[in-house]
């Protein structure tokens, strides 16, 4: 999944969307729709609104059906950004699904309490 949501996510590839993601795809946001056109266009009209957004694959996670990105996004250079956890169904080696969870940094007291220990 990486191989699809960096291209994706800090790219704009939507060429990816037809080699990873199927077209019945389940948007489990609900203030996206479902589909993988409708990924592309959420993808295409993200990136026009935050061109200089970037997302860091942090963590990745894979049990049975389910991969798990733990990600950094910063929509704005200089800021905290967000921890971003996104779920992806795969089967076939696509992905029928996903769902996200987004939380905004809090400055941490030390380097041992971040999201992102280095």
């Amino acid at each position: 999944m990486v191989h699809f949501f960096d291209p994706l996510s800090n790219h704009g590839n939507l060429a990816v969307i037809d080699r990873f993601v199927r077209p019945d795809y389940i948007q489990h946001d609900p203030n996206s729709p479902d589909g993988a056109e409708a990924l592309g266009q959420d993808v295409a009209s993200l990136r026009a609104d935050r061109p200089e957004l970037h997302l860091m694959v942090e963590r990745a996670i894979a049990e049975g059906d389910l991969v798990l990105l733990h990600s950094h996004s910063v929509s704005d250079p200089g800021t905290e950004g967000q921890a971003v956890v996104d779920i992806f169904r795969v089967q076939d080696e696509r992905s029928p699904s996903t769902g996200t969870s987004c939380r905004t940094f809090r400055r941490a007291p030390s380097a041992a309490t971040t999201c992102f220990p280095r």
